[in-house]
């Protein structure tokens, strides 16, 4: 059985690969970059922290912070949506911002992530927006690249002897 970790890491995969035009994965396993897949959104998925208090003799409250690296290509934002409709008026930063409330929207639909729903909750604590990241040589980042970092936390109930378990 998995733990409720990687449950909930798996699901938020999976629903954010359901957007169209998305590309997502777990960040140790991610195979594709972003800049080589034209029209679209890379989400990378990762663990950021996890916190625990004793909730009772039997069962710790948790709290899993994940965070959902988004980057997204100035070209593909549109003229309409992020713009005022004129030719080349699209603003990649409110393109950016339409593709973080897509991933908060995912967050929500549905609110059951397969974990024991009495204890479960979820709660979009915000999200960074990012300057292009350097190349690995140093050189400067892809300056067409918008990325944002959505922080989400899941608090559950884990058992203090397995907390693999609810």
């Amino acid at each position: 059985m998995a733990s409720i970790r990687d449950q909930v890491l798996n699901a938020f995969v999976a629903r954010l690969a359901l957007i169209p035009t998305w590309v997502a994965e777990l960040r140790n396993r991610v195979n594709f970059d972003a800049g080589a897949v034209p029209g679209s959104v890379a989400a990378v998925v990762y663990p950021a922290s996890e916190q625990k208090q004793f909730a009772n003799d039997q069962q710790y409250d948790c709290i899993y912070r994940i965070a959902v690296q988004i980057t997204c290509h100035d070209e593909d934002a549109d003229d309409t949506l992020d713009g005022n409709g004129t030719a080349g008026s699209a603003n990649p930063y409110r393109y950016l911002d339409r593709m973080v409330t897509l991933a908060e929207k995912a967050v929500h639909t549905p609110d059951d992530w397969d974990v024991d729903g009495e204890f479960t909750r979820v709660q979009i604590l915000g999200h960074d927006v990012l300057d292009p990241a350097p190349q690995d040589d140093g050189t400067p980042g892809d300056p067409n690249q918008r990325e944002a970092v959505l922080h989400v936390n899941f608090t559950f109930r884990c058992q203090v002897t397995n907390p693999e378990v609810s």
